[in-house]
């Protein structure tokens, strides 16, 4: 058991993991109102050096209060965590209301003859309707170009749900003249690691509504928390009995993967077409 002002080894690798050194760490102390006089120098330091002597400045009294104030600026940044809970001791952690799942909704069907059309529209409108105020907020950019992967920086999503095409390695982002553009995975995981890394975004999931999810998915991987995806074909009509079935689970549900499973089963009662939903879908990491 930790002293009433000290973080114990545990709580100082979750910090470490959530918060890398640079801004995200100095965001979170700021956040917890620390004295910028004693926040460690960053240069030299790996992320797990760097909390451990912030942990030391703690202890020493830097902060009053300190190890409650960082656990719960920590869960403010990630409401869903088990790894920043309140301190037992003392018991004066104030209650902390769990923030609404952030879910950007990312849309593309450029005007291309070989491409059929995507209802990207009607994807994020029905994420939308089911969405419960408090529980689950929800933006689109619908029209999407490659560079409004910008907004992931500003809205800070707990959840992308890209619609659009999937070809091969691929996926299909509009031009500036609404024309098709392939963009790669590689570029598209590499944009979302950046805000990872320079905005302290952590992804808890990534939806590839698009086809041929089985080639796009591993490259999601090391980005998102959990990836879900679809092999093969994904049906307009199905991703949108999907998505509103997946949305209306993480309403009440924290688990990305075990809502994404239970919707497939149900999206396969919508329509006979929707019956492989449920075989396709690919949930990465399959920890199950």
């Amino acid at each position: 058991m930790a002293a009433d002002n000290e973080l114990t080894r545990e709580e100082i690798s979750a910090l470490a993991e959530a918060f890398p050194v640079g801004a995200p760490a100095r965001t979170l102390l700021r956040m917890a109102q620390f004295p910028p006089a004693a926040i460690p120098p960053d240069h030299g330091l790996s992320t797990l050096e760097f909390w451990t002597e912030v942990g030391v400045r703690v202890a020493g009294g830097a902060l009053p209060d300190g190890r409650r104030k960082l656990l719960a600026a920590a869960r403010r940044k990630y409401p869903y965590s088990t790894k920043f809970a309140a301190p037992a001791a003392g018991a004066s952690a104030p209650v902390v209301p769990a923030a609404p799942l952030r879910v950007l909704v990312i849309g593309a069907s450029p005007d291309d003859p070989d491409l059929p059309h995507v209802r990207a529209d009607r994807e994020s409108h029905v994420i939308g309707k089911v969405a419960v105020p408090g529980r689950l907020e929800v933006e689109a950019v619908l029209g999407a170009e490659a560079t409004d992967l910008a907004k992931v920086g500003e809205f800070r999503p707990d959840i992308v749900h890209f619609v659009c095409h999937g070809e091969g390695e691929f996926l299909v982002f509009s031009d500036t003249r609404g024309e098709a553009d392939f963009v790669t995975a590689t570029r598209v995981a590499d944009m979302l690691d950046y805000y990872r890394e320079t905005s302290g975004v952590r992804l808890r999931g990534i939806v590839l509504a698009a086809c041929e999810g089985n080639t796009l998915a591993p490259f999601f991987t090391g980005v998102g928390d959990t990836v879900i995806a679809h092999r093969g074909k994904l049906d307009d009509q199905c991703g949108v009995a999907f998505a509103e079935q997946l949305y209306r689970r993480l309403n009440d549900a924290a688990d990305l993967a075990a809502a994404a499973r239970e919707a497939a089963r149900l999206t396969a009662q919508f329509s006979a077409s929707c019956l492989p939903v449920t075989s396709s879908l690919i949930v990465l990491p399959d920890g199950r």
